[in-house]
């Protein structure tokens, strides 16, 4: 196995105490024995659904580590809805450094208000759930990547690695029990809940459209977007021309007015390179020194915390049999030996269980306390 890839016990015992599905760390182990020793811990940041790769980019620019990932890059390797694109997704954030960052622009058009008609979904129900039942089965694909970005986002808590989630400010992705979950589970570890969502104008970095906007996730700096909250009477004068054709109205037969995307709102999906660099230049300046970090909570003290919120209903959508057969086979072949103490299964440890399995792997003799690099 490539050195320095494979968990820690006391990682895998964080990731199992924090309700993670059993499969998820069977899925690392696997990834990272599959993965090129020369990578090791080499990124300062990895930027999922890229699209132009702004934040990327202006990481690059400042002499960090970077690494894109997005489905217009590569259709078959990085479709993060596909096994294989869920293994190469995980390939790359094993290779972020502790204090580095996951930076997600979780695609959004199925949980915002434009497509509520579509999609079904509002706070009150955010998985879009209709008589028991997706109304479009893009609805399902979307709660799937939900789900699965989900899990990747509490590898990254038990690896000391920072994560930030871009979304329309309208967006009720945040209230998706898996995402639920990944907050739920920063306010514990980290402390300072007041940091872990912060809504801001986009316009005012540079975006053609005002466009209102939220970061939420684990990085202490998202608080400083605060700044960029007042829009004045003339900025909103000024964007109210540079929007037109984001949204297009209509009406139904009925009289009833429909609200749909216009043929210039996607131009404004791409990240203005100011906010990009923003970005990149407080994550360098808050965590580039390790002792900016939280510390590792006790794994004692968060097996009985978090796991008390999860149930293993919340990871369905991430429709992880797939995973579970596959490394069964590969198995069978000889190629993937499963972590000992851990079954190779969908669901979560039972709170019995995941004191089992730190009385077997005996954490409080590791001194590096989940750190790995």
């Amino acid at each position: 196995m490539a050195a320095g890839y494979r968990l820690t016990n006391v990682q895998a015992g964080l990731l199992l105490a924090l309700g993670a599905p059993c499969v998820l760390v069977h899925i690392l182990d696997y990834t990272g024995a599959t993965s090129s020793s020369a990578y090791s811990r080499d990124l300062w940041c990895f930027e999922m659904f890229a699209g132009t790769a702004g934040v990327h980019k202006s990481f690059r620019r400042m002499g960090m580590a970077s690494a894109k990932y997005d489905r217009d890059i590569d259709s078959d390797s990085m479709d993060f809805s596909t096994l294989l694109g869920f293994l190469v997704a995980c390939q790359y954030v094993l290779r972020v450094k502790a204090n580095g960052l996951l930076w997600g622009g979780l695609p959004c058009s199925l949980h915002v208000w434009i497509s509520r008609g579509t999609s079904g979904k509002s706070r009150d129900n955010p998985r879009g759930i209709c008589n028991g039942v997706f109304k479009h089965d893009c609805v399902r694909i979307a709660n799937l990547v939900a789900a699965r970005y989900a899990m990747v986002v509490l590898v990254c808590l038990v690896r000391q690695v920072m994560w930030v989630t871009e979304q329309p400010a309208s967006s009720v992705a945040p209230f998706l029990p898996y995402l639920e979950v990944a907050l739920y589970t920063a306010r514990q570890m980290l402390g300072f809940p007041a940091g872990l969502l912060q809504k801001f104008w986009m316009g005012l970095f540079g975006s053609r459209s005002l466009k209102r906007s939220a970061l939420f996730g684990s990085a202490p700096y998202i608080t400083q977007f605060s700044i960029q909250n007042r829009v004045t009477s003339e900025d909103r004068e000024k964007f109210k021309w540079n929007s037109a054709g984001n949204t297009k109205l209509s009406r139904t037969k009925s009289g009833r007015k429909n609200v749909s995307g216009g043929p210039r709102l996607t131009s404004t999906q791409a990240y203005p390179t100011k906010f990009c660099n923003k970005v990149a230049s407080y994550h360098k300046k808050f965590c580039v020194d390790p002792k900016s970090f939280p510390a590792l909570p006790d794994a004692y003290q968060l097996k009985t915390g978090p796991h008390d919120f999860v149930d293993s209903s919340v990871w369905q959508d991430a429709q992880l049999d797939e995973f579970v057969l596959f490394l069964k086979k590969e198995a069978r072949l000889g190629h993937f030996q499963p972590r000992p103490n851990v079954p190779l299964r969908c669901e979560p440890l039972s709170r019995d269980e995941v004191s089992i399995y730190f009385q077997l792997v005996n954490p409080t003799s590791n001194k590096k306390r989940g750190r790995d690099d």
